[in-house]
Formats: C-alpha cells, structure tokens, sequence
C-alpha cells in the first residue's frame, strides 16, 4: 500500500453523449476506496435520492444497478510559467 496521494481529475459522461458534467470532479486519494468515496460524493447531487456505486475496471458509475455515466480520470492542468519574471 503506497503512503502518497494522488491528485487528478475525473471526467464525467453520459455513455452515448461526449458532453461532461462540468466542473470536474477534483479527486485527491490515497487508495481505490477513497477515490470511489470522493466520486459517490461528487454523484450525490447529480443523482439525488439514488444508491450510486462506482466500478473502477470498467470505469463506469452504476446508479440503482443500471450504467448510467462513464468516467476517466485525468492529470490536474499544471499552472503555466509566467513569462515577465526573470531571475
């Protein structure tokens, strides 16, 4: 078990349509679980009332049993180097 955290963004979609729910889901976890966690939390409000499960192997997001959105997780945009300072 790694002692380090990741950091990325998950990307949420319906399976037939290529538009995301935005904002991003920001993800910062340490193992499978947590990151599940993080996502049911972030699928609360989005599918109010609804028993959300996450299926990590196929990256899908069950709600009530049934496939309803996919996912992919993605590095954070690192922020760029500004160009007007110079050491």
């Amino acid at each position: 078990m790694s002692s380090y955290r990741t950091k990325k963004q998950a990307v949420v979609h319906a399976p037939r349509s290529a538009k995301a729910i935005v904002p991003y889901c920001q993800l910062d976890f340490r193992t499978t679980a947590e990151m599940k966690n993080q996502l049911a939390l972030y699928m609360r409000p989005i599918c109010p009332g609804q028993r959300v499960e996450i299926d990590t192997a196929a990256n899908q997001i069950l709600v009530n049993g049934e496939h309803r959105y996919n996912f992919e997780l993605i590095d954070p945009r690192r922020p760029s180097l500004s160009k007007g300072v110079m050491f």
